[in-house]
């Protein structure tokens, strides 16, 4: 089972994720980075699955010796960004910058059990949930828009985002948006940059998962070839790392 019994029950009851999230962030910053770990560690346990692959990402970078930015492709609430910054701050990868792209409206389009609209928090809801989680914001990037309009050589050269061992999460859920961020990073990825997929295994129900998603997109690319499987979770992510130029 993906997700835990207390994650299943939160999603099953309307409001009470809202609800949720409202009660945690009326905590005093003092003390709600604590609250929001033990949580994290009781009752919504599943995310430690999916946090394996980025421990080896950022364990791998560390090793390297050489590490640029984190590069985020769709944010929701932050869990993801608040996890890598505690991996950043864990390897004293103090140079790191976090860019958070995302529309901050919801996903653009449907895709069988994805829905237009889907994830849609505000970048005003974000950047809080962060900065009550522990997250440094002024390290934190936001860039919003959809990717079709925001993912541009322009934007690269505006956020100063320049070739490097980048980190990046593809959190994007879709077939066409996963298109336009892996067309965005084509330039800035050297050798040793890693780019974990979040939603690799969304369509595994079917016969060709292969042909959907995020693993359709990565196939097609023609850089494909040049990236070799880091590290992958069954129920939820894969990352791969650059090998060649």
């Amino acid at each position: 089972m993906k997700y835990s019994l207390a994650k299943r029950f939160v999603s099953s009851v309307p409001g009470l994720r809202t609800f949720g999230a409202r009660s945690f962030t009326s905590f005093p910053t003092s003390i709600s980075p604590y609250v929001y770990r033990f949580m994290r560690a009781s009752l919504f346990r599943d995310e430690l699955k999916r946090l394996k692959t980025f421990e080896i990402c950022f364990d791998k970078l560390a090793a390297s010796g050489d590490v640029g930015d984190y590069l985020e492709f769709g944010v929701a609430r932050g869990t993801s960004m608040i996890s890598s910054h505690r991996y950043a701050k864990r390897h004293r990868f103090d140079d790191m910058r976090f860019f958070a792209f995302d529309s901050f409206a919801g996903l653009p389009s449907d895709e069988e059990q994805f829905t237009q609209g889907d994830m849609s928090y505000s970048q005003e809801e974000f950047s809080h949930f962060c900065k009550k989680a522990g997250v440094d914001l002024k390290r934190v990037t936001p860039v919003p828009g959809y990717f079709d309009s925001t993912l541009t050589d322009d934007m690269l050269t505006k956020l100063d985002i320049k070739p490097g061992r980048h980190l990046v999460h593809i959190d994007c859920d879709l077939y066409e948006s996963t298109v336009v961020v892996l067309r965005f990073l084509e330039p800035i990825l050297e050798e040793g940059a890693i780019i974990v997929f979040d939603d690799w295994h969304s369509f595994d129900y079917k016969k060709d998962p292969e042909n959907w998603g995020e693993q359709r997109a990565f196939r097609e690319w023609p850089s494909h070839d040049k990236f070799e499987k880091l590290a992958e979770h069954p129920e939820w992510n894969c990352a791969f790392i650059k090998t060649r130029t």
